[in-house]
């Protein structure tokens, strides 16, 4: 279909969206995350003021939410400007924030088709229990602007804290990838794991700091 896009009344400034709907592992948006499947932009009102959030992290800084927040799924893209996103919580194949297209070729999958492109937004202290990337799990295109990853983790023998790159390109510009965790992975902050698949990973003036694992960076 045609793009789309999301934006918030000035009302909404820090109330935070909470997701509520109970239910994981399906893919047309009716439960847990939110599934993208064409060409999205939402727009925030700025990080601090527009919140999205899979648990009320208002009332508990440290819960763990229902579902990750995003699902790119297939070819579609998905531009995210000015908002937080925080308290993913998944327990399947890793992205507690944004998974973008999650399903590898040799899974049936397109591969490398799905597009996220985060400006001037936060994702924040979300966790996955299976596989990899407590903030952001790519087999695609993902593009960070003036952004910040920060306080995501991996329960277990997991990898990659903030963002797992598992195919595709992944390009950090004026941004901040800290206080991540790999638990007792690998990659605090980022790691790179494409399997089969080529990437290519460009950071511009950007810092890494105060991420730990353990093993790997």
């Amino acid at each position: 279909g045609a793009p789309r896009t999301i934006t918030f009344d000035p009302s909404t400034n820090n109330n935070p969206i909470t997701l509520s709907i109970l239910g994981t592992s399906e893919d047309a948006a009716a439960t847990g995350d939110l599934d993208t499947t064409g060409v999205l932009t939402i727009t925030g009102n700025g990080a601090i003021n527009t919140i999205i959030q899979a648990c009320d992290a208002s009332a508990n800084p440290s819960c763990v939410g229902i579902d990750r927040l995003f699902d790119v799924m297939g070819t579609s893209t998905l531009t995210v400007n000015g908002v937080t996103v925080r308290n993913g919580g998944v327990s399947e194949i890793g992205g507690g924030g944004f998974r973008v297209g999650h399903v590898p070729p040799w899974a049936g999958g397109n591969g490398v088709s799905a597009v996220l492109v985060l400006n001037d937004s936060r994702v924040l202290n979300s966790t996955t229990a299976a596989r990899a990337g407590g903030g952001i799990y790519h087999i695609g295109t993902v593009t960070i602007n003036r952004s910040v990853i920060a306080g995501n983790r991996i329960l277990g023998y997991n990898h990659g804290g903030g963002i797992v790159t598992g195919g595709g390109s992944l390009t950090i510009t004026d941004s901040t990838i800290s206080g991540n965790s790999a638990g007792s992975g690998g990659g605090g902050g980022i790691m790179n794991n494409p399997g089969s698949l080529s990437t290519a990973i460009t950071i511009v003036n950007s810092t890494i700091s105060g991420n730990s694992a353990g093993f790997g960076g």
